[in-house]
């Protein structure tokens, strides 16, 4: 086998890891909107300090655990737990605007 065959080899493998991790945050983020809904039902905050923390610390310990860079474990933290909130800050917005809407006029408004 050619260097260049396993280069393309690697990067198939590459390619299909990638997509996987985006189906597996895509899937996370659809639990955000699930997470928002209860949020939304029992006037709990998006940010919970306790949660956030507690995930945070998990995401250090499985990067020590797997030999990765406890920085780049924190950065992938940050970008993820930003936009899970991000993600429930919006929807709760829109959750509220279909409830103020459907007050009015008796359907929800599509946003």
């Amino acid at each position: 086998m050619t260097d260049a065959c396993s280069l393309k080899q690697f990067r198939t493998e590459i390619d299909s890891i990638d997509r996987s991790l985006i189906e597996f945050l895509a899937k996370r983020f659809e639990l955000s909107l699930e997470i928002a809904m209860v949020k939304q039902k029992t006037d709990a905050p998006v940010f919970q300090p306790n949660r956030a923390l507690e995930v945070k610390q998990h995401y250090l310990a499985m990067a020590r655990s797997l030999g990765l860079d406890s920085e780049f474990a924190l950065n992938l933290y940050k970008l993820i737990h930003d936009e899970s909130c991000r993600v429930q800050v919006r929807s709760k917005t829109r959750f509220t605007n279909v409830d103020r809407d459907r007050t009015t006029t008796g359907q929800p408004e599509l946003i």
